[in-house]
């Protein structure tokens, strides 16, 4: 499965059968509906074709209708069709046949008004009366619609005047389309009491209908229309292929169901497949965007809402009669479904890589105003805390005055004696807590100019500036002590500095100068090589301390050329591990290497890094308890690359982890191992030089240090 969801291959096969399904499932559902709405669940096959014709002869009976209207002789047109009707008067007297009497298929019977074979009249003016009608007796409330129809009526002929209906109890107003008052019997100005009303738009077509056709001729017809199956095998205007279409979906009824159920089942299945694989590329375990999914996502919806709505303007705009048209409307409809695709898998890639919101038009926008809302609450606060008291007072007495002013101006005097009094009410009380607080301050600042730092200011009743300040007061105390606590270690750490530096030279130094005196005196062969050994030793430890002091000043003072450039995190830990692969083996330690990503790597000088390397696993070599393994890790955080070293101590870490990166300053106190104390100290300069962090941490025997460093 997981192949198949990081093929690209298998991705455009699921779009292609989704496509070929969507479209079975919907011709499927679409003889289910057609059925359904037909009664093919219910009804024969026979019933609903003969519905269907009969459907169409309805049609026929008003062109057959129109033509006995006309006078016109069509008994021998409509035979050769298989035709055949019976046509009757409101008398129910027989006006025109063709029709003998036999039993035939399909025969329908359907009542004409002159309207349905007046062709010539077909007012269509769109106008429309607004009529209100009102009434204020019982008697009259029930024929409203009626009444109201019967003045629009009245209206339309010019026979109403402004006296109409009025001693019937009955009131009125008619508007045009546009709202203009036509007519009313009452005045409009005024309220009505009335016990039921109502308002119709009566539209005057059928008005202008009624004039148009004349009198003589405004007879309903009742057509009895028969036809064969001759007259049905005959049509060529839709109706065979309308019946064929019946009798495919008919037979397929059943089995329709089936398909579009299973049609279902596999879409709703290869969508989900999709979305499983949305995001995914072959070698890439993790979920990735690609450009489309990089889009803002509600700029996408909009884009796609535009898109529909251009579609909706054409479907309207077109009756779909010709083939051009349902061929176009089918590609909107396959583009449709593509993009429905690409939006929804590329939402599922967006919540795979997490915190989708973030790339929205709208997000962006409120990011944006929530950053202008903090500059301008910031820029607040900053004046405000930085404002002196004297020139806050002045604004709050400023904004007062306005208070005062706009109070004199927008009100009546109540008004603003009432405001007056509640500026009172709150100023004085103000006023006199200020005063209290301020005397408090001034006590204790007599006290602390004394040098009595022990007494405390109560803060907890004051407020705004009043309370900071006292604050300041109760922390001065406090201050004084750190002070004296950072001086007296730095004083500490002085002669401690000066006593190692003292001890490490000395050692050395003082080994050569004996060991030159000896080897004046008489001695063997064997004793001078010995003591050239020693000699060599002991001035190569001068010198290396020499060495570190220069490194640990040009580092912590930055005066050392640095060069950042991408570095292969696997590379040099591998390299450093691997020189050190002799000591290691010799002292029976174990080194164990985790590298979480072999293609990481950071922006370092790879020179200083080695260095830094360098100096840690020189610190294990000398420190670490022999038969036991140190642990070299490298892992990825955010946007940096962090390289731990862990291993047990020999001796016991009485030393805290910020005394351990002082200079001179070694885990084993009494100085026995050589060294110059300076590893970690230097270590911890050139990783700041490289932009990074170095930190230790001490939990019993177990020492562990951290490099932090930019990942490319």
């Amino acid at each position: 499965m997981n192949k198949l969801t990081h093929s690209l291959l298998a991705k455009i096969i699921a779009i292609f059968l989704i496509f070929l399904i969507a479209l079975s499932t919907v011709g499927m559902g679409c003889v289910v509906g057609a059925m359904t709405y037909l009664g093919g669940y219910e009804k024969t096959e026979a019933a609903i074709r003969e519905e269907q014709v009969e459907s169409k002869l309805y049609g026929e009976a008003s062109g057959v209708g129109a033509q006995v209207y006309e006078g016109i002789d069509i008994s021998a047109v409509c035979k050769a069709d298989h035709l055949y009707y019976t046509v009757k008067n409101e008398a129910e007297e027989v006006v025109a046949t063709n029709y003998d009497g036999q039993k035939l298929p399909y025969s329908v019977v359907t009542s004409l008004c002159p309207g349905d074979y007046f062709e010539d009249v077909n007012p269509s003016s769109n106008e429309y009366y607004n009529v209100s009608v009102f009434t204020t007796s019982l008697q009259n409330a029930f024929d409203l619609n009626v009444t109201a129809n019967q003045i629009a009526k009245e209206y339309y002929e010019g026979k109403l005047d402004g006296s109409s209906y009025a001693d019937s109890k009955i009131y009125y107003q008619i508007q045009d389309n546009a709202g203009l008052l036509l007519a009313a019997n009452y005045d409009i100005n005024t309220t009505l009491d009335y016990y039921d009303g109502l308002s119709e738009r009566i539209s005057t077509d059928q008005f202008a209908m009624e004039e148009a056709i004349p009198e003589e001729k405004q007879v309903t017809y009742t057509v009895e229309l028969y036809a064969d199956d001759e007259y049905v095998a005959q049509q060529t205007d839709g109706l065979q292929l309308k019946l064929s279409l019946i009798h495919l979906a008919y037979t397929w009824r059943y089995a329709a169901i089936v398909f579009a159920v299973l049609g279902l089942i596999l879409f709703f299945a290869l969508l989900v497949f999709l979305y499983c694989a949305a995001g995914h590329r072959k070698g890439i375990a993790k979920a990735v965007l690609n450009p489309f999914d990089k889009i803002p996502f509600d700029l996408l919806i909009g884009i796609i809402i535009g898109f529909i709505a251009i579609e909706v303007l054409f479907v309207d705009g077109n009756s779909f009669e010709d083939f051009e048209t349902i061929i176009i409307a089918a590609v909107y409809m396959l583009v449709d479904f593509l993009l429905f695709l690409l939006c929804t898998m590329s939402f599922a890639t967006r919540v795979k890589v997490g915190k989708w919101w973030r790339n929205t038009i709208i997000f962006y926008v409120l990011c944006f105003c929530c950053r202008i809302i903090c500059k301008l609450f910031h820029g607040i606060r900053y004046v405000c805390r930085n404002l002196p008291l004297i020139w806050k007072t002045c604004l709050i007495l400023i904004a007062l005055v306005f208070a005062n002013f706009i109070a004199a101006m927008f009100s009546e005097n109540g008004g603003v004696v009432a405001f007056w009094l509640i500026e009172t009410i709150i100023v004085v009380p103000a006023v006199l807590i200020s005063v209290i607080n301020l005397r408090k301050l001034q006590k204790a600042g007599e006290l602390l100019s004394k040098g009595d730092f022990e007494k405390k200011v109560d803060t907890s009743k004051m407020f705004w500036d009043f309370k900071k300040h006292g604050e300041n007061l109760n922390s001065v105390g406090t201050g004084m002590a750190i002070a004296v606590d950072q001086r007296m270690k730095s004083e500490r750490l002085k002669t401690e500095l000066i006593t190692n530096v003292s001890h490490d030279i000395k050692t050395p130094l003082t080994s050569i100068i004996n060991y030159v005196d000896l080897l004046q005196k008489p001695h063997t062969e064997e004793q001078e090589v010995e003591y050239i050994e020693v000699l060599d030793r002991q001035s190569k430890r001068l010198k290396k301390l020499t060495e570190d002091l220069v490194e640990a000043s040009k580092a912590s003072t930055g005066n050392m050329s640095v060069v950042l450039v991408p570095t292969s995190v696997q590379e040099i830990v591998q390299q450093s591990v691997g020189e050190y692969a002799e000591r290691l083996a010799a002292g029976k330690i174990e080194p164990v290497v985790t590298i979480e990503n072999p293609e990481m790597s950071v922006m370092a000088d790879g020179r200083l890094l080695w260095r830094v390397l360098d100096n840690l696993l020189n610190n294990v070599c000398k420190y670490a308890q022999s038969g036991t393994r140190v642990y070299i890790n490298a892992r990825t955080e955010e946007n940096r690359v962090a390289i731990s070293v862990k291993n047990i101590s020999k001796d016991p870490l009485n030393i805290s982890a910020v005394e351990l990166m002082e200079r001179f300053v070694r885990g084993d106190s009494s100085r026995s191992t050589e060294g110059s104390g300076l590893g970690l100290n230097i270590a911890r300069s050139l990783v700041e030089l490289q932009k990074g962090s170095f930190s230790l941490s001490v939990d019993g025997d177990l020492f562990k240090a951290e490099i932090r460093m930019i990942r490319e």
